[in-house]
């Protein structure tokens, strides 16, 4: 059965989604998302919107259990982009970061988060890290 392709204006990323919506589904994750035409003109470049969305869609692959949703949006003059997903282990979060539990898993661990705050950082945005029943990441971002 063929899929309809996510559309946001911007290849590289609709690429992303579509390779992540594979792994996803290989492993009997559903993965949901919604996302507008992106407006051209963004002040953030198509390659840092690949790697938030790459990185938080890889987080998610490898914590969810068997749900994803990723929504990116528009929304008071700001770009909008939410993660959720479930988890087999619940993951700690102190001071809006997660946290390694075992040392051996520090050193390869939280790369792809580095790499989505000095983004958030660079377009002063904000990153919010929610961990209740499921875990939620929200990135704001003033590039329009």
């Amino acid at each position: 059965c063929k899929r309809i392709p996510v559309h946001t204006g911007v290849d590289i990323v609709d690429t992303v989604i579509y390779e992540a919506k594979e792994k996803a589904e290989q492993r009997n994750i559903l993965l949901m998302v919604e996302t507008p035409i992106l407006p051209s003109g963004l002040k953030l470049e198509d390659r840092e919107l690949c790697v938030l969305c790459a990185n938080l869609l890889n987080n998610a692959l490898e914590a969810a259990k068997e749900q994803i949703r990723l929504n990116i949006a528009i929304a008071a003059g700001f770009l909008m982009i939410e993660m959720q997903n479930d988890y087999t282990e619940k993951p700690v979060v102190k001071n809006n970061h997660f946290v390694a539990e075992r040392e051996q898993d520090s050193l390869a661990h939280g790369w792809g988060m580095k790499i989505i705050e000095q983004i958030v950082e660079k377009y002063h945005g904000e990153l919010s890290i929610r961990v209740d029943m499921q875990v939620s990441i929200k990135i704001l971002l003033d590039v329009l």
